[in-house]
């Protein structure tokens, strides 16, 4: 489900600064499946390569595809052509098979524009292939006239991650983010978009800890991953709404064939996991207080095991059972041994967005935690501060939309993690307007802008950042509307509780 292009203009949105560009957001605004060409332009592997030059010259374009079969593709492209003949090739006898790049590489068509092209400067590549949820190319993507020094300055964050060999190469761009953060919102750009650029690097930052933990292991004498494996990251970054307050929720899904001791200290992945999560806390992403990681053997399970305790979940649900569903089920792979290792977190997704659809009682409590915050109101209506003058806006504000939005959506079948997403694709499914989703989506966007703002600012202040919003520091604007969009939690809830009937 996509979200409906906002035409409208939004009662809470993102606020425009007055001041100049801080950086130019279009690579960050933009993914690959917004710019890429398809569909793909082929030829067949024993065309000759003047076929393939005239396909090329036909279409304007400077590559072609080969298909091989069994969803493997090369790409022929014109500096392949020219070094063929260059090297003496007869270009009616030579086989365009013979002469194409295999495998192509490429990226997930979610991947945004700035991490594209720094793959392409790493690898000096003109030409990237677009992959779908499947791993298959569907799309090329080529931005040759953005590789310059102006592009180019905004891919460090990016780059330093990709290079990183050690926890410290990791925190340097872990660092790096608030100051990237605060020129996206400077921007303009919409704070839910910003918090996808955050999640993004987050997740990049957790594959790289495993790679580095993989080839740490090897060098040690280890060996290999012993089975197929996959790395998952929970929560907010689950979702994609990661912000400027890090910790670590991640797991992992091993194939039910490993016939090791997952409990052993000795055993390859309790290794792994222990490395991952400890580099992971040395580059700036602290430990999660409440234990949520793969080191920790609850959060580390084979696929069948992680089948049951899903099931327990679904008939025993309990307060705890479901603070680990609500972190459990916006889970996304981040990093997986071989296409087998990402199998088997889509075959747990599968699995347990069924199990959670069948569970009535489990939806139902879903259901009334998502209506149990309260708004950070006082009597008429005054925002209820703390002593520092603060206001929570994540347990009052944003835990209510999530938390509800994640339950409607498993019960109607949305496999959709982002809350908009989920609130769309909920109210299609229960035959619902979409001005209530639109109302939900809109207050989401407005209380991760209004968080994220305060976070940049108590970093560059030196204060920890959290989920509390100083009062004293919104603007006349920003503090009514957000007046406003708390007094409609019990709406929203009011909302929530009508796509949950029947339960």
């Amino acid at each position: 489900m996509t979200v409906p292009a906002s035409g409208r203009t939004l009662r809470w949105g993102a606020r425009r600064s007055g001041g100049q560009r801080a950086i130019d957001s279009f690579l960050y605004r933009n993914r690959l499946s917004d710019v890429m060409a398809r569909p793909l332009i082929g030829v067949p592997p024993d065309a000759s390569l003047q076929d393939a030059a005239r396909v090329m010259a036909d279409h304007g374009i400077g590559c072609v595809f080969i298909d091989f079969g069994d969803g493997e593709h090369g790409i022929l492209t014109e500096r392949d052509l020219l070094r063929a003949l260059a090297n003496g090739d007869d270009a009616k006898a030579t086989a365009a098979g013979a002469r194409a790049t295999r495998p192509v590489l490429s990226a997930p068509a979610d991947t945004h524009l700035y991490r594209a092209l720094g793959l392409m400067a790493r690898r000096n590549l003109r030409y990237l292939g677009v992959s779908d949820n499947a791993g298959r190319i569907e799309g090329v993507f080529t931005l040759r006239s953005l590789l310059r020094e102006r592009a180019l300055a905004t891919l460090s964050v990016g780059d330093q991650i990709a290079e990183a060999e050690r926890p410290r190469d990791l925190a340097k761009a872990q660092a790096a983010l608030p100051a990237l953060a605060a020129g996206l919102l400077e921007d303009g750009l919409d704070a839910r978009a910003v918090a996808g650029i955050i999640t993004a690097e987050s997740r990049a930052m957790t594959a790289r800890a495993a790679e580095i933990s993989e080839k740490e292991l090897l060098a040690a004498g280890l060996g290999p991953p012993p089975a197929d494996f996959a790395v998952l990251v929970l929560g907010s970054g689950g979702r994609g709404e990661s912000m400027l307050s890090p910790d670590q929720d991640n797991a992992l899904v091993i194939a039910d064939a490993y016939q090791g001791d997952l409990d052993s200290a000795d055993d390859w992945f309790m290794r792994f996991s222990v490395r991952m999560n400890e580099i992971l806390d040395r580059a700036g992403i602290p430990y999660c207080k409440g234990g949520v990681m793969a080191k920790n053997r609850p959060w580390r399970r084979r696929l069948g095991e992680w089948r049951a305790h899903v099931g327990t979940w679904a008939e025993r649900p309990s307060p705890e059972t479901l603070l680990n569903a609500d972190i459990f089920y916006d889970f996304t792979p981040v990093h997986a041994s071989s296409l087998a290792g990402g199998g088997l977190a889509e075959q747990l997704r599968s699995d347990a967005t069924a199990i959670a659809h069948r569970s009535l009682s489990m939806l139902r409590a879903m259901g009334e935690v998502a209506g149990s915050h309260k708004a950070p109101l006082g009597m008429f209506g005054r925002l209820r501060k703390d002593d520092q003058g603060r206001v929570d806006l994540k347990a009052g504000g944003l835990l209510p939309i999530v938390s509800g939005a994640r339950a409607v959506a498993l019960r109607q079948g949305v496999s959709a993690l982002s809350t908009p997403e989920r609130l769309f694709g909920a109210a299609s499914h229960a035959g619902r307007s979409e001005e209530d989703a639109a109302l939900l989506a809109d207050i989401h966007g407005f209380l991760m802008r209004l968080i994220l703002t305060q976070q940049v600012a108590d970093i560059n202040a030196g204060i920890p950042p959290s989920n509390k919003v100083s009062v004293a520091s919104l603007n006349h604007r920003d503090h009514d509307q957000l007046k406003d969009a708390l007094s409609r939690v019990e709406l929203i809830q009011g909302m929530l509780r009508d796509l949950l009937q029947g339960l």
